[in-house]
């Protein structure tokens, strides 16, 4: 397959990138930014690798409204559209902004999706994450963050569209992804308090949540791309949400203890106020497990980074 692939810097979608390419396809990555000079710090060195990677080919100033872009649709025939960018940054937090995320997920997208399908393109596949409504097993709550509605408005957008152009589409369902080259998350946060000899506090220690490890998930994604790809025609979207480690925060921060050589991993723990559901899980068996090898090789990324 070649494949069109929207978010290849985050960390997701590096995973998924590279994991898409060992399976020989041909991905080619927009990049919003003008060069690799533009990225800093981990996402600069995921980019770094992206670039030596076989079968990856990295598009810069390749935005969706971007000449760029417009001009490689033009001249080359894609058989997947793989829309994975979006806006995560602090995405938890109430400043949060929707219009902004909104506006530039889909300035220009349903543009992009027609020139695609005039080319041939037949499929798209479009991230979603398991806080959307109706997206996961959850104690529902509605919509508790702006994130989580802009992205079910972004599906909505991209559904409509990929009807209207007669597009197979299918939607990949995010739960909570860990491991090498995060910039940040639950995990890494744990990691650098312990080996900074410091005790983490696990701030809602009774809520479940789904945890998967990222190179897991890229093989769950790479095995949905194909799937989508080569089914018939389809009167409703495919969608489908891996599940990993479900468990209570402070037993994953336990299991975590296990799982990595981070010296002695104890921690505290204290009830915070929120407005997140108190279970949200996926729906599907992961399929994979996490080997000996991708547990050391984190153990390794974190004990880096944390220096």
């Amino acid at each position: 397959m070649k494949i069109l692939f929207t978010g290849a810097s985050s960390f997701s979608g590096f995973w998924f990138a590279r994991e898409l390419a060992s399976r020989g396809n041909t991905v080619v990555c927009s990049m919003t930014k003008n060069s690799l000079a533009d990225y800093n710090g981990i996402r600069r060195e995921r980019v770094e690798i992206l670039a030596k990677e076989s079968n990856v080919q990295l598009i810069f100033s390749a935005g969706t409204r971007s000449d760029n872009l417009a001009k490689l649709v033009s001249m080359e025939k894609f058989d997947v559209f793989c829309n994975h960018a979006f806006v995560a940054q602090n995405h938890k937090d109430s400043a949060y902004s929707l219009t902004r995320a909104i506006g530039i997920a889909l300035e220009g997208l349903d543009t992009l999706m027609g020139k695609l399908r005039e080319r041939g393109c037949c499929c798209c596949v479009h991230s979603g994450t398991y806080f959307e409504l109706g997206e996961s097993k959850r104690s529902d709550i509605g919509f508790f963050t702006p994130y989580a509605l802009a992205k079910s408005m972004a599906w909505e957008f991209v559904r409509y569209w990929a009807n209207r152009l007669e597009m197979k589409l299918g939607k990949f369902i995010m739960v909570n992804p860990f491991g090498p080259y995060e910039e940040r998350g639950f995990t890494t946060y744990l990691a650098k308090e312990w080996l900074a000899g410091k005790t983490p506090v696990v701030q809602t220690p009774e809520h479940v949540r789904d945890n998967l490890p990222v190179t897991v998930m890229a093989k769950c994604y790479a095995d949905f791309v194909k799937k989508v790809f080569t089914a018939g025609t389809l009167a409703e979207p495919l969608k489908t949400c891996p599940s990993g480690y479900v468990m209570k925060n402070a037993d994953f921060a336990a299991f975590l203890s296990t799982k990595l050589m981070l010296g002695e991993s104890i921690f505290d723990v204290a009830i915070a106020t929120d407005d997140e559901p108190k279970c949200c899980v996926g729906e599907n068996s992961m399929g994979y497990e996490m080997s000996h090898e991708e547990w050391f090789e984190y153990d390794r990324f974190l004990k880096a980074i944390c220096r």
